[in-house]
C-alpha cells in the first residue's frame, strides 16, 4: 500500500503490508508476471530433543563456570554521555531541512500514564561482561510476561524472574537451554534472542540465531526455537534446528506468535563471502506440532529478498489479546521511507534455492 505524497511535504512514507497466507498444507496460488519467484519451501527441523528443567541447567552451568574479572560499575553504565543532537541528511550526506511526517500529530496527549506493576533491577550488559568477559552493543534485551513470570533476554543471557522481580534461576547462556540438539547449538551464543509467552497455550517460546559455523564457512546458519512443555519457564522445553534451506544469514530475527503458527522475519545477508543485505526471509512454524513435541513439525520459509523494494527490517504480529476470527491470515508489515533506502535495486535480485531443499510449486509438486 503506498501513500499519496502530500504537497509541499519533502518526506512520504510507504507502508507495505506483506499478507502471506502460508498455511503448512495448502500450495501458493500461481506468482503475477514479471514477478519474482516466492514459492514456498517446506522442511522439517534437522534435530529435535527435549531439555532438562532450565533452571537446572542454569544452575549446574553457574556453578561450573570459571571466575571472570568483573568489571566495577562505571557512571556511564548509569548515565552516559550526552547524545549528539541528530542532523537530518541527505543521501549523498548533504544537510537538507528537517522532515516532515504526515502521520505526525499536532495535539498533545493531556491523560495521565498509569502506574507500574513493578519496577525492579533486570539483567544488564555489566552481567553479560561477567560471564563472557566482554560486553556487546547494541543490548538486544527483549522479554515477555505471564500470569507468573517474566523472562528477560539481553545479549546473550537469559534470566527468569516472578512478576515481582524475584530471580527464579542465575543467568544462563542460551546455549545451555540448546544443549540437548548438539553443536552448533551448544556452541555458539551469537545473540539477537527473542522471547514469547504464548497466551492461547499458557507456553513460553524463545528463539535464536546459531551463525558461527555460518561465519566460518562451515554449514548454514539455523533458528533454533525452544518450547515450554509446561508455563513454567524455569521447567523443561521441547528444542528445535531449523536450518536456513539457503546460503544466507538469518540476522535480526523478530518472532509473533499467531494461532496456526508461530512467525518469523529475518533479514538476510550473503551469500559468503559476500555480506551485503540480500532482503528479508519469513517462517511459519508449526505452533500445534511444537506444543506437542512433535520431531517433525515443520516450518515454511518465503526468500522476499528478489521483491523490487525488497522488504527490510519486517515485523511479525504478535497476538497479545482476543484470537481473530479462524483462518484469519498473519500479517508481516515494515515502514519504509524514501529518505532512508537509498539506491534501490534496479532489478530484482534472483532467488536462491537452497542446496537440499524442495521448492514447492503452485501446484503442490517439487520444483526441479
Amino acid at each position: 500500500m503506498q501513500f499519496p505524497r502530500p504537497k509541499g511535504l519533502r518526506s512520504s512514507f510507504r507502508l507495505f503490508l506483506v499478507l502471506l497466507l502460508i498455511q503448512l498444507a495448502v500450495a501458493p496460488s500461481e506468482a503475477a508476471p514479471n514477478a519474482p519467484t516466492t514459492h514456498p519451501i517446506r522442511f522439517e527441523a534437522a534435530r529435535f530433543a527435549e531439555s532438562r528443567p532450565w533452571s537446572k541447567l542454569a544452575e549446574e552451568a553457574a556453578g561450573s563456570a570459571s571466575p571472570r574479572w568483573i568489571r566495577p560499575p562505571s557512571p556511564n553504565d548509569i548515565e552516559g554521555p550526552t547524545p549528539p543532537r541528530l542532523k537530518t541528511v541527505g543521501r549523498h550526506g548533504e544537510d537538507t531541512a528537517p522532515l516532515l511526517d504526515p502521520l505526525l500529530r499536532s495535539d498533545r496527549f493531556t491523560g495521565r500514564m498509569g502506574e507500574p506493576i513493578a519496577t525492579f533491577e533486570g539483567l544488564s550488559d555489566l552481567d553479560n561482561w561477567n560471564v563472557y568477559g566482554r560486553s556487546w552493543s547494541p543490548s538486544d534485551c527483549v522479554g515477555d510476561i505471564g500470569p507468573n513470570h517474566y523472562v528477560e533476554a539481553v545479549n546473550n543471557l537469559y534470566r527468569v524472574f516472578d512478576r515481582s522481580g524475584r530471580p527464579l534461576m542465575p543467568s544462563a547462556k542460551y546455549s545451555t537451554l540448546f544443549a540437548g540438539l548438539g553443536e552448533p547449538a551448544s556452541k555458539y551464543d551469537n545473540g539477537d534472542p527473542v522471547v514469547r509467552y504464548d497466551r492461547m497455550a499458557d507456553r513460553w517460546v524463545v528463539t535464536v540465531f546459531v551463525v558461527g559455523d555460518w561465519l566460518e564457512g562451515l554449514g548454514p546458519a539455523r533458528t533454533v526455537v525452544a518450547v515450554s512443555k509446561t508455563p513454567d519457564p524455569t521447567g523443561p522445553f521441547f528444542l528445535y534446528d531449523f536450518p536456513m534451506p539457503n546460503n544466507f544469514m538469518n540476522d535480526y530475527p523478530k518472532l509473533g506468535v499467531w494461532p496456526d503458527g508461530y512467525y518469523v522475519s529475518v533479514n538476510q545477508f550473503g551469500p559468503p563471502p559476500e555480506t551485503t543485505m540480500s532482503g528479508a526471509g519469513v517462517f511459519a512454524f508449526d505452533r500445534i506440532g511444537m506444543l506437542r513435541g512433535d520431531p517433525g513439525a515443520a516450518s515454511v520459509y518465503v526468500d522476499l529478498g528478489g521483491l523490487y523494494n525488497m522488504p527490510y527490517g519486517l515485523l511479525p504480529a504478535d497476538l497479545d489479546g482476543a484470537p481473530p476470527a479462524a483462518g484469519t491470515p498473519h500479517v508481516f508489515a515494515c515502514l519504509i521511507s524514501p529518505e532512508i533506502v537509498a539506491n534501490p535495486p534496479s532489478k530484482p535480485r534472483s532467488p536462491v534455492r537452497g542446496t537440499g531443499s524442495t521448492e514447492i510449486g503452485s501446484d503442490g509438486k517439487p520444483v526441479p
